[in-house]
């Protein structure tokens, strides 16, 4: 047998350190022939802590500087093998692996007297093991016919302990847990395509999944005045032992078309059902209608309204302690209006405006720590995004987004959903000099959001929040070996994105990446 020879292959390695005592390396590795191509990588990344901002005060939950519970650990590998036996034929076969421990960080600031307050959670996730497989093909066929698809298979395992106490040792009190779950996803996703020509496009696309939950453990709970730290009451340890399957299987045809030089147009419609273990099925439609139109040289217009559907998944439905097996399917209608606009000194514009109204939005409720399903929200606003290129070697790119969100329930007590910031800022910028040093920097402002009380009765503004990157990187030996420092959240901003948990403070780091 003769084997080609290599007519590519390269081989990369990183190294960084940063503050908390986190270390990251990675390898990748990849090279093709005329008709073989193959990819690999490989990473391992650990931190004993992420630290908090020097300007965040201590208290009685978190004394500060590094953030209690917050370690991980984190392996990866990702390798993926391409083959084109013909000219009309590719195949590929992709596998992932990972594995991963990490503590939640609990909230710091709980105060019986403060509404707005949660008791502190002591929660890990102590094992989480991945894997994902994938065997695709891509085949053109006779005429304007093309097909392609893939089956998959993914596996999460997690080990989920809920303490009693900062200790993270004992499960004896109301409210500690132990969970130990597998969750499968198999599937097939098959796409034929027609390409005819000036009467435009069609796909049809068909996909079938399969979901399955396995999970043991148990729960600690109370009754009469335990209260969670075990003061009273009687406490009763109950062990689950639990399976639970669900199927999924879609339908889509889509069909683009180009009427006019200037003027392109999409439709799509599709069907979609969900069947529980306990044979009862939901169904629903979705469809999109979309269209763009150039109506000058670097000016195009583009619109789109579609209805789309989201069915909860499995962990949504029976996870313990948080599922909810009443949950029925998420709608939403979306409208979307925009334009693209190229100007003068090479730069470009996009402007979005944008609305979407939910039906039987699915999240989390802070009220009973379950997934729930609520009657009606609205999400409404404007996406404007810059970008310039006229100087040589530098790129600026600006964003802002308006974002007003709103619970249009029948009763509803929230005017606007917690946790959904309305305005933010950004401003990213790199330069690449000609001695090879490359310069990054990025902004981001976020402000005005809201929380709620457990019962949605009172409102309050979390703090506006600033954050600036930096990145220098230098290459050498001719872009073999690039040296880089840098810094997350230079300006050591003391912020939340949820009220309670503080998030980490100035971060710096420096690498190491070699190319041979």
């Amino acid at each position: 047998m003769e084997y080609e020879e290599p007519l590519f292959f390269t081989v990369m390695q990183w190294a960084e350190a940063a503050e908390g005592d986190a270390y990251l390396g990675r390898f990748t590795a990849g090279g093709s022939t005329a008709s073989v191509d193959a990819f690999v990588s490989a990473s391992a990344y650990d931190r004993d802590s992420f630290r908090l901002s020097d300007d965040f005060r201590p208290t009685a939950d978190e004394d500060g500087d590094e953030r209690f519970n917050s370690d991980r650990t984190r392996k990866n590998l990702f390798a993926n093998l391409g083959w084109c036996p013909t000219a009309r034929s590719q195949l590929a076969a992709t596998l992932q692996c990972r594995k991963d421990e990490f503590g939640i960080p609990p909230v710091t600031n709980f105060d019986k007297n403060d509404p707005f307050a949660k008791k502190p959670k002591f929660e890990r996730v102590d094992d989480l093991e991945g894997i994902a497989a994938q065997l695709a093909f891509d085949q053109q066929l006779p005429g304007p016919l093309s097909s392609r698809g893939w089956v998959y298979f993914n596996r999460l395992s997690m080990l989920e302990n809920r303490y009693d106490d900062a200790t993270l040792s004992t499960q004896a009190a109301n409210g500690a847990s132990r969970s130990d779950s597998t969750t499968d996803n198999a599937g097939v996703n098959l796409q034929l395509k027609g390409d005819w020509q000036d009467h435009g496009i069609t796909t049809l696309a068909l996909l079938a999944e399969n979901s399955t939950w396995d999970a043991d453990g148990f729960q600690v709970s109370s009754s009469g005045g335990g209260g969670g730290g075990g003061g009273g009451g009687t406490v009763t340890t109950t062990a689950f032992d639990l399976q639970r399957d669900l199927q999924l299987y879609t339908a889509a045809l889509q069909y683009e078309l180009q009427p006019l030089p200037k003027l392109g147009l999409v439709v799509g419609v599709g069907g979609h059902l969900q069947r529980l273990d306990d044979g009862e099925t939901e169904e629903a439609g979705s469809y999109l209608l979309g269209l763009h139109y150039d109506l000058f040289a670097g000016t195009r217009l583009r619109a789109n309204h579609s209805r789309k559907v989201r069915f909860p998944s499995i962990r949504q439905l029976y996870e313990v302690g948080s599922g909810n097996a009443d949950l029925t399917a998420e709608r939403t209608m979306n409208y979307e209006a925009g334009i693209d606009q190229q100007l003068p000194a090479a730069t470009t514009l996009a402007l979005t405006g944008f609305l979407m109204d939910a039906k039987d939005f699915i999240e989390k409720s802070d009220a009973t720590d379950r997934f729930e399903n609520f009657e009606r929200y609205r999400f409404e606003g404007v996406e404007l995004a810059v970008e310039n290129r006229f100087v040589d070697h530098l790129l600026l790119r600006a964003t802002y987004s308006y974002l007003h969100s709103e619970n249009r329930t029948s009763g509803g007590r929230r005017d606007v959903l917690q946790y959904r910031p309305r305005d933010k800022y950004t401003l990213e910028g790199r330069y690449v000099f000609p001695f090879g040093l490359t310069a990054d920097a990025s902004l981001l402002h976020v402000a005005r959001q809201y929380f709620y009380n457990k019962d949605w009765t009172l409102k309050k503004r979390l703090n506006d929040y600033t954050l600036v990157n930096l990145k220098l990187g230098q290459d050498l030996l001719e872009k073999r070996l690039n040296l880089y420092v840098g810094a997350d959240n230079l300006l050591d901003e003391d912020y939340e994105q949820s009220y309670g948990l503080p998030q980490a403070g100035r971060t710096l780091y420096a690498g190491v990446e070699y190319r041979f």
